[in-house]
């Protein structure tokens, strides 16, 4: 398990939480989420840890599991490792779930807003133009 720091926008709240998957975690605040969500710190960890955060934070604490980025924890945050990596596609929101976009994908949104991903290839193959 892993504890995650993600903040709300560039001066939000930052959510502590605990998960398997942090990206599949990422995407689902993201989707409950109107501002950009950013993962700023990963650390080893499960549920025990996460509530001992909690508490150790609680004078920052905003609503539920969310923060305010400030003194004791801003300075924990800074203390952490930031994410090694991130995962190799990207997950986009839209009316009846997710499109999930690999490295090299073509992302495109039609004239109703609606997206699909296409392979670089199949991208080729559709869109190419004679010279």
């Amino acid at each position: 398990m892993t504890i995650y720091f993600i903040q709300a926008g560039d001066r939000g709240p930052v959510k502590i939480g605990h998960a398997k998957d942090v990206f599949r975690r990422l995407a689902s605040i993201q989707t409950h989420n109107h501002k950009e969500c950013i993962l700023l710190r990963v650390r080893r960890g499960g549920v025990h840890e996460e509530r001992h955060l909690h508490h150790r934070f609680m004078q920052y604490r905003v609503h539920s599991e969310w923060f305010s980025l400030k003194g004791d924890l801003a300075a924990y945050l800074k203390s952490l490792r930031k994410p090694d990596h991130y995962p190799p596609y990207i997950l986009i929101k839209q009316r009846g779930g997710h499109l999930r976009a690999e490295i090299g994908d073509v992302i495109i949104r039609d004239a109703e807003g609606v997206f699909s991903v296409l392979s670089a290839q199949k991208f080729a193959e559709q869109y190419q133009r004679p010279c």
